[in-house]
């Protein structure tokens, strides 16, 4: 019985793996065994005739045992020798497939050079869904009996000569045990990572960014152990900061911050990472920029978060050369919200990989709400003072009208609101006009693309420098519009498109950008004559043009370092902190003029109204 022993083999050869799973291999191991006692039965004795005694038995255990998995054969069949098997023997819903599997030689060769359990990843979910579904309940059927595999493995460890042989009333018991300490044995740690087949969809669709991580793959490696997550469950996402803590026990315990090349393939594997096509872009990018083969993970949570740095832009303007790209333009078959938002990417953002990143990520939410909010407020304040006054164009010379609690004036310096509330008021039909058309032609886009967040705090801060600028320069008009926060707009994104002219892809980008300088230019002209024309007895001096100008400046500075960083961390940047400090430095001195200058230089203000 030596030489025939019946113990299990793992191999790795297909063949092997159909045997193992419908319990063949046992058989024809055992029908061999009878065989040879059948030609030795001229010489019987005591101990053949035990010998073919077992061998009956074992046939008639191994047929009771595996008669489930004979109404599965087929099945097991189709899983373990796709290109063997007939497609007419298939179910109806899987032969077109297995016809079309069939005649694919790329997966053909997959076949002959990997593991069955992971060839199934190679084949698209798009076109065999089907195959696909067969394949992963095949591997999660006998991927589910590690735990049992382990036991036995257990068991025959406990075999011994002072010992009893173990019988199948002992077989709970001893489960029960095994289980348990397996479980305290391997606290922390999943047991599916080591030896379990459990299927995985392959969390990305991009063919350039599949194929990268197949030649990835295909890298030799010393040690390219999988990455173990301590709850583990297929379908189930992890958050950044558990896989930040993951990655750092497990990968990187002397927390170096870079894990091998070969480590980052079987963490995009392992492990179902939230990434758009887009985005796997980038990280093969910042895969193939690095020359000693060791990837930054902490690059990779930020990725996760949407949120570079400096560094990785840098690493991905390096590595992007060696991927293969699709341009934006070419996608076909898209509806209408998705042309507009291929649009905007075209009209905001001047390289193509951002415009990929912002095509693929953008879900409208939030929805730009902030531009369409104020001009929807700045047009009804409009309407009720034009109702009220009887009068639509140059607004400011009625009395009545410097006398709103929203209009800032510099005898009413005390009322803070005032500092921010004057832009919901407008000179006229002209100024409401133009700030309303470039708040929706400009603001919305640049709104879509940056987000709220850093949108309204550049058109606030125009507003707030144009208000205490005013305060400051022209120390005895009022102010009126949100010019400061337009032109803070405006100025950003026409500083970037001069930066990146080479990249910016919108049509007849010098034509617009001659018409923007001109309708900008036509604007503070105006506000400069409306500013010097002699005003009325009663209407007192006329709204300052310094708004523009101000909000111009905090565009040029503080605008075109957010809009030249899109989707990039500002805070680990120190020109960020710079611009910040010299924001608040002239905040707190134009506090301190307000409150003291007035007085100190005996400025002459007229009444308030």
């Amino acid at each position: 019985m030596k030489d025939y022993n019946l113990k299990r083999h793992f191999d790795t050869k297909h063949s092997a793996t159909h045997s193992k799973y419908t319990g063949i291999a046992r058989k024809d191991k055992a029908r061999e065994l009878k065989a040879k006692l059948c030609a030795q039965q001229g010489a019987l004795t005591r101990t053949s005739l035990v010998q073919e005694s077992v061998t009956r038995d074992l046939q008639v255990e191994f047929h009771r045992r595996f008669q489930d998995f004979r109404s599965s054969e087929d099945a097991i069949t189709l899983f373990a020798q796709p290109f063997s098997v007939q497609a007419d023997t298939a179910p109806e819903e899987l032969q077109m497939q297995i016809i079309k599997f069939q005649c694919d030689s790329w997966l053909k060769q997959k076949f002959d050079k990997v593991p069955l359990n992971e060839f199934y990843k190679f084949a698209s979910s798009e076109k065999y869904p089907g195959i696909r579904k067969h394949a992963q309940k095949m591997l999660s059927l006998f991927g589910s009996t590690y735990i049992c595999e382990q036991t036995f493995s257990i068991m025959n460890l406990n075999k011994s000569r002072l010992r009893e042989r173990l019988s199948d009333p002992h077989l709970l018991d001893v489960l029960r045990m095994s289980v348990c300490c397996t479980a305290r044995e391997n606290e922390g740690t999943s047991l599916t990572s080591q030896t379990q087949n459990q299927p995985r969809a392959v969390p990305y669709r991009d063919p350039a960014a599949r194929e990268s991580l197949v030649f990835l793959a295909a890298r030799p490696s010393p040690d390219p152990s999988p990455l173990r997550a301590p709850s583990e469950i297929p379908g189930q996402y992890m958050d950044r900061s558990s896989l930040f803590q993951l990655i750092q026990e497990q990968l990187d315990p002397e927390n170096t911050g870079f894990i091998p090349v070969e480590n980052f393939t079987s963490l995009v594997e392992h492990h179902e990472l939230r990434l758009d096509p887009s985005k796997l872009e980038m990280l093969f990018a910042l895969v193939h920029s690095n020359e000693e083969g060791q990837v930054c993970y902490r690059e990779l949570i930020e990725l996760m978060n949407s949120k570079r740095s400096s560094s990785f832009r840098r690493a991905i303007a390096s590595g992007r050369r060696t991927l293969q790209r699709d341009i934006l333009l070419d996608e076909a078959g898209l509806g209408v919200y998705k042309r507009f938002v291929r649009y905007v990417a075209y009209e905001i953002l001047p390289c193509e990989s951002h415009r990929r990143w912002y095509f693929h990520q953008n879900h409208l939410c939030p929805p730009p709400v902030f531009m369409a909010v104020i001009t929807v407020i700045q047009i009804i304040v409009f309407l009720c003072y034009g109702v009220m006054l009887n009068k639509w164009v140059l607004q400011t010379y009625q009395p009545e009208f410097m006398k709103s609690p929203l209009v800032y004036h510099p005898g009413h310096r005390a009322q803070v609101w005032r500092f921010f509330s004057y832009m919901f008021m407008h000179v006229g039909l002209e100024q409401l006009g133009f700030n309303a058309l470039l708040q929706l032609m400009i603001g919305v886009p640049l709104e879509m693309v940056h987000g709220i967040l850093r949108i309204s705090l550049l058109y606030m801060a125009g507003v707030v420098a144009g208000s205490l600028t005013v305060s400051i320069t022209d120390m005895r008009a009022p102010v009126v519009g949100g010019s400061g926060g337009v032109y803070a707009l405006c100025s950003a994104h026409l500083a970037n498109v001069v930066m990146n002219w080479a990249g910016m892809r919108c049509p007849y980008k010098l034509l617009r950008m001659i018409l923007a300088l001109v309708c900008m230019s036509s604007e503070v002209g105006r506000a400069v004559w409306l500013r010097f024309s002699p005003p009325l007895p009663s209407s007192g001096p006329q709204p300052s043009f310094m708004a523009h100008l101000s909000g111009a400046v905090v565009g040029i500075s503080m605008g075109l370092l957010i809009l030249r960083n899109y989707e990039e961390n500002l805070q680990g940047q120190c020109s960020w902190w710079v611009i910040i400090f010299a924001f608040v430095t002239f905040l707190l001195f134009a506090i301190f003029w307000n409150i003291f200058a007035y007085e100190l230089l005996g400025v002459q203000i007229p009444p308030p109204p």
